[in-house]
């Protein structure tokens, strides 16, 4: 059984841009690109990648602390959005 399962899950931001009129430019920032990934119970797992690859927007993600745009993720069979309680009391952050 895999204890964290990750499935296309996005993340994007807007940015506030230049101001036109009366209005501001807005700019998705993709953060987290439809990212996969299954972790067993007892895996040792590695995320690496550049500064601004979204390494720790997914890890927050995870943790209950950003609402992902797209996808799901469980964790121990917990989906981080409908269940954040049960996933909070898992990773010890309640």
């Amino acid at each position: 059984m895999d204890d964290i399962i990750v499935s296309d899950l996005t993340k994007k931001f807007v940015k506030k841009g230049k101001r036109k009129l009366l209005r501001r430019e807005k700019e998705d920032i993709l953060a987290v690109d439809h990212i996969s990934v299954k972790v067993k119970k007892g895996e040792l797992f590695g995320l690496l990648g550049p500064n601004g690859a979204g390494k720790t927007t997914l890890v927050k993600c995870l943790a209950t602390l950003l609402i992902p745009d797209e996808g799901t993720a469980t964790i121990d069979g917990h989906d981080i959005i409908t269940d954040p309680i049960s996933v909070r009391k898992i990773l010890g952050i309640t």
